[in-house]
């Protein structure tokens, strides 16, 4: 029985030979010969080996390497020639001659793809024409710093910035470093970590009041470059009395008083407004009001007295050096008229038909009955 074709303990390829047709199937030939293709010796001047200084690089990078012969070439040397798996990233070096009598020569690899998102692996083969070698190469992304923004705002108020980077952030996240150029001032996380496949991420900011516009520096740090960006912190607006009326109400009812500022007050004691009133007897209103912070305005209530006459009394109020004054008016009880009275005898009840000049008027007449007019509407009370 013979043994089909193959390969020898020895690295021999081996095989059969035989005259006529191929027989079906893996049947050998009774009249086949046995054929052995044992590997000469290599020619001592022919290629050897190519290597790479590196075997990872960064897209961009120059990757030095090496042939190497088996010997010293011969007379006019030996010309390698290269080739590329992707000369996307890795363009084909061009060819060199390994000098007479030398035994190796250098060459480069310019690698490019800095656009390159993930690692990518290729193989530089080099050949002598009798035989060729190949060095494995893997470009790996690397991950840098593109941007850092800060929104500006107002001192004593919080924002946030946003870093970007320029490409994704690789297996295992991308830890950045921040810093800030007064942390009396402005403060920040001191670390802020990209997830796999993330490109942009914010951070809080915090900050405190200032005076005057200030501008801070916020650094970010990352696999050896760094940018900065500034945040301009703008000092509180001035805050001021912005509006200050009070409703028309007849002597005797509670007069609501509303003071408006310009901006809302930053302090948690929010901003005190000294009010007055030009005429205590028919207007007393309260001598400090409130307003909250974050609030624009508030409503108090003023206490009337009844007058005889309408009375305009003036309305003061008074906060950081700004003072603003309004009339208000308390008016008089407003006349009844009385246009129709009828008792109703079957419901015991008096019907009572009166006008006012007034809205919302309350009428009382009689001991036992009371009711309220409007503008000519018609109110019944019982006796």
């Amino acid at each position: 029985m013979r043994s089909p074709p193959g390969i020898d303990a020895n690295g021999n390829v081996v095989g059969y030979a035989y005259n006529g047709a191929h027989p079906f199937g893996l049947n050998i030939p009774a009249d086949s010969i046995a054929v052995v293709f044992a590997p000469g010796a290599p020619i001592p001047t022919q290629l050897a080996s190519v290597t790479l200084s590196a075997s990872n690089a960064a897209p961009g990078d120059t990757v030095p390497g090496t042939v190497t012969l088996g010997g010293p070439a011969p007379a006019g040397g030996t010309t390698i020639q290269f080739l590329s798996t992707q000369t996307t990233f890795a363009p084909t070096p061009a060819s060199i001659v390994v000098p007479e009598g030398a035994t190796s020569a250098p060459f480069t690899v310019t690698t490019s793809g800095t656009g390159l998102t993930i690692p990518t692996s290729l193989k530089i083969y080099a050949s002598d024409g009798t035989v060729s070698y190949a060095a494995p190469l893997t470009l790996t992304p690397v991950v840098k710093l593109a941007t850092l923004s800060v929104n500006t705002v107002e001192g004593g108020f919080s924002t946030y910035g946003t870093v970007t980077l320029s490409i994704p952030a690789q297996a295992g996240g991308a830890a950045v470093a921040l810093s800030s150029g007064d942390p009396t001032l402005v403060t920040l996380p001191s670390s802020l970590t990209f997830p796999q496949g993330y490109t942009s991420m914010s951070f809080l900011v915090s900050t405190v009041p200032v005076t005057q516009s200030t501008t801070v520096p916020i650094t970010a740090t990352f696999n050896g470059t760094t940018v900065t960006g500034n945040l301009t912190l703008s000092p509180a607006p001035v805050v001021s009395i912005a509006a200050l009326s009070g409703q028309e109400v007849i002597g005797g009812q509670p007069m609501p008083i509303t003071v408006s500022l310009n901006n809302f007050p930053r302090a948690a004691a929010g901003a005190v407004v000294t009010l007055t009133s030009s005429d205590t007897r028919t207007l007393q209103v309260p001598a400090t009001v409130t307003v909250p912070m974050g609030a624009y305005s508030v409503t108090v209530v003023g206490t009337t007295t009844i007058v005889n006459g309408a009375k305009g009394v003036t309305l003061k109020a008074t906060y950081n050096g700004t003072t603003l004054s309004t009339t208000v008016t308390v008016d008089p009880i407003p006349p009844v008229t009385i246009t129709q009275a009828e008792y109703l005898v079957d419901t015991k009840m008096l019907k009572v038909t009166a006008t006012t000049p007034y809205t919302n008027t309350v009428l009382t007449y009689g001991g036992h009955c009371k009711g309220t007019v409007r503008d000519d509407a018609v109110r019944a009370g019982s006796l």
